[in-house]
């Protein structure tokens, strides 16, 4: 993994499978909208949410350890998505008329890779679903995206370009894969990219995803363009992207610099515990082993020694025995011994020892070779038991100087051993080699912490032809560095041991790091959401506002047509349209409660001669000044409509015959004294008619335009009303003579 980006993986994994899961609402949204390829969206939006949940375990794992439940669960999710990508381009394929496999292909993809997982491991089986379901279905996809780009309106067919590009590129991100003992993951693998680019992998698939996510936004802001159709929306909705996308960039990008700064103080914090703690147990090993090295130079400078080795005689030997039995219970050590040059052994403080054959020759140990050559050695012994003890020897020296010998001493190392194995974090002692000497991790004891293929296999298995086990680290460790210690990051620190030649390697989790950073990634997150839920808000808001406009400019025109479609284009008064209705409602109403009503048909006399002697558009004017004559001198509760050509109708409401006599002869007398310009002097006749209980709209009209007929037959100029209830009418004096009905009965207008 690139250094630069090794501990912002958490970040990656966060905006990663928030894209994703952008990505999958997004795409359910779209489908909704449009039923032309919604199958295969939909499936790619189970996908994209699939997918960024296991993204965010993969950040899960990272805050809280590798738990070998998450890692399960991640690969076991990651396989499902891709499986469902391959089933979007599938039914892609079907609805192209192209062929495709059954959904059988599943279950033994299934099969296969649960036998993979389990004599492989996860992380085989996972890159083997890469190979098998991911990146076919990533390519399908794409495929199936760009053979429906016309699928939608011509403003979404480049969106639908790019997202199949997109999908081609994650197809191809996907397929660089964890490394794997098979061709090509053991060349083409996140590592292989990693020291190619730079950056990591995830990174690639995450500006890929935040891409897709971006295109979906794109296409949904579209279908709402469209639905609304306002250009003012329009402009508003692009200009509240722009904030968004705008927002949200400043905000991962503050997240990220804010999660940094977080890690780095976790991660100084680490280097200094770790330095501590290194310095602890050096501490602790060079006491251990500094006193007895201290005390095996003061056994090797003693006279006696190398007295001894010169002439070995009964009197130097017994005196030799006493002072290592002496050296031995001042040191606490388990044995001390003298050996001359040849690696055979003077005294001992262990008696066996100086049986003939007791002890082998120890000229080859590296303790005894190290003291030959510089003077001292060192090396850790451990016996059949597994027990562990420290041994150093330092060079017995004759007055020239020439070593004639060696002073050994030895001490069991179970005491400290029990101390460190109870350590938290994990850590080696090694020798120069990097072969572990000391571990609380048992199972690395005898083995080399970095690859060293110059050296034999350390292990019994190895040498006898075992495969060998992968070194923990990639490179000898160097002071302290960041590296990946069983595939989690952690921070490792080398420190020498005293003069031993050893070493204390010491690694610690950087789980503190991804906890603190957790910090950083839950704050952006709760801003990210915050930002996204106020400019949905804000969207809707204003859709709603210029739907509830919509609707107010539609139901006005609607309004507008209906009173235009009503209403007579010349004299703006009701039209015939406008009056049928009313005279059923007025019928059906008069049958329900008894209430009367009347109608008064009236025409213009001689009309067809005001058009011959002063044209048509002058008659217009003499019906459009008629027309506001009546209306004005009409109540607001009656209804004046044009009947058609010249003739008016009006029908009074709460009015019995008499009184609408009464009102046909005020109207008579107000035209007949009305000027009309250019042209003079008007006259109509007039026909009045009462409904009457079980009649109809068209007979009601019948009678008053009988009546009217009778008018213009006796004279014009004149009211006349229903023959049938003329008897029941008194006549006014004054227009006897003329025939029209009269008397004041327009009060008998009253409901009864």
């Amino acid at each position: 993994m690139a250094g630069k980006y090794l501990y912002e993986l958490d970040f990656i994994y966060f905006f990663y499978g928030l894209a994703f899961i952008s990505l999958g609402t997004l795409c359910f949204v779209v489908a909704r909208s449009r039923p032309a390829g919604a199958p295969t969206v939909r499936m790619i939006g189970l996908f994209g949410i699939v997918h960024g949940v296991a993204e965010w375990i993969a950040m899960t794992t990272l805050l809280t350890g590798a738990a070998a439940e998450f890692s399960t669960l991640r690969s076991a999710l990651m396989v499902a998505s891709f499986m469902l990508l391959t089933e979007a381009a599938r039914r892609g394929a079907i609805r192209f008329k192209h062929r495709a496999p059954g959904r059988w292909i599943y279950v033994v993809g299934v099969i296969v890779l649960a036998a993979v997982a389990y004599t492989a491991g996860f992380t085989t089986a996972e890159v083997l679903a890469r190979y098998s379901f991911g990146l076919v279905g990533a390519l399908g996809t794409s495929a199936t995206m760009f053979a429906g780009r016309n699928d939608y309106d011509r403003a979404i067919r480049p969106i639908k370009i790019g997202v199949a590009a997109s999908f081609a590129v994650y197809g191809i991100s996907t397929a660089i894969v964890p490394a794997a003992p098979f061709w090509p993951a053991n060349v083409v693998n996140e590592a292989w990219f990693a020291n190619l680019t730079g950056v990591p992998i995830q990174l690639i698939r995450g500006a890929t995803a935040v891409i897709l996510s971006l295109m979906a936004s794109v296409a949904w802001g579209s279908l709402l363009i469209q639905s609304v159709d306002s250009r003012l929306y329009s402009t508003y909705l692009k200009r509240l992207a722009l904030g968004a996308l705008a927002t949200l960039l400043i905000i991962l990008t503050v997240g990220w610099n804010l999660t940094g700064f977080i890690g780095d103080v976790f991660r100084e914090k680490i280097e200094r515990e770790a330095n501590a703690e290194a310095d602890v147990l050096t501490g602790r090993i060079a006491r251990e082993t500094s006193t007895l090295d201290a005390m095996v130079q003061v056994l090797a400078g003693q006279p006696l020694v190398a007295d001894t080795l010169r002439d070995a005689t009964v009197a130097n030997t017994g005196r030799l025995q006493a002072i290592l039995d002496l050296n031995v219970h001042a040191s606490g050590a388990s044995l001390a011994a003298i050996f001359d040059s040849t690696g055979n052994v003077l005294g001992s403080t262990e008696p066996r020892q100086l049986e003939p054959l007791a002890v082998p020759n120890r000229q080859s140990e590296p303790w005894f070779v190290g003291a030959m050559r510089n003077g001292k050695g060192h090396s850790l012994d451990i016996d059949s038991t597994g027990a562990r003890s420290y041994i150093t020897a330092s060079a017995v020296r004759s007055a020239s100087g020439a070593v004639i010998g060696v002073a050994m001493m030895e001490s069991s190392l179970e005491s400290l051993a029990a101390h460190l194995r109870a350590f938290d974090h994990l850590f080696f002692v090694i020798d120069s080699r990097g072969v572990v000497l000391l571990s609380n991790r048992r199972a690395e004891l005898q083995r080399t912490l970095w690859p060293r293929p110059d050296l034999p296999p350390q292990s019994l298995g190895e040498q006898f032809g075992a495969p060998a086990r992968p070194a923990i680290f990639a490179h000898e460790v160097k002071g302290g560095e960041w590296s990946t210690i069983d595939g989690r990051p952690g921070y490792v620190v080398r420190e020498a041991i005293g003069t031993t030649g050893w070493s204390l390697v010491l690694s610690i989790p950087s789980t503190d790091i991804f906890a603190g950073r957790l910090l950083g990634l839950v704050i952006t997150t709760q801003i990210a959401i915050g930002m996204l839920v106020y400019f949905m808000g804000r969207e809707r808001s204003v859709r709603d506002r210029f739907l509830r406009l919509r609707r107010v400019q539609l139901h006005h025109r609607a309004r507008k047509l209906a009173q235009k479609a009503s209403t007579d284009a010349l004299t703006g008064v009701p039209n015939r349209l406008r009056f049928d209705e009313r005279l059923q409602e007025e019928v059906a109403r008069s049958e329900r409660t008894g209430a009367p009503f009347s109608l008064v048909l009236l025409d213009i006399d001689r009309f067809k001669s005001i058009n011959d002697v002063y044209g048509h558009p002058r008659g217009d004017q003499v019906l459009v000044q008629l027309a506001h004559t009546l209306k004005a001198n009409v109540r607001q509760t009656d209804l004046l409509a044009r009947w058609g050509g010249e003739e008016f109708v009006v029908l009074l409401i709460d009015t019995e015959l008499a009184g609408a006599a009464e009102v046909a002869e005020k109207l008579r007398v107000l035209i007949a004294h009305t000027p009309f310009e250019q042209v003079g002097s008007v006259t109509s006749s007039f026909g009045a008619a009462e409904f009457h209980p079980g009649d109809s709209p068209s007979g009601i009209l019948a009678r008053a335009d009988q009546a009217l007929y009778r008018a213009k037959v006796h004279g014009r100029n004149r009211v006349e009303v229903d023959v049938g209830a003329a008897t029941s009418i008194a006549l006014a004096p004054d227009m006897a003579q003329n025939g029209p009905l009269v008397g004041d009965n327009r009060k008998a207008s009253a409901r009864r």
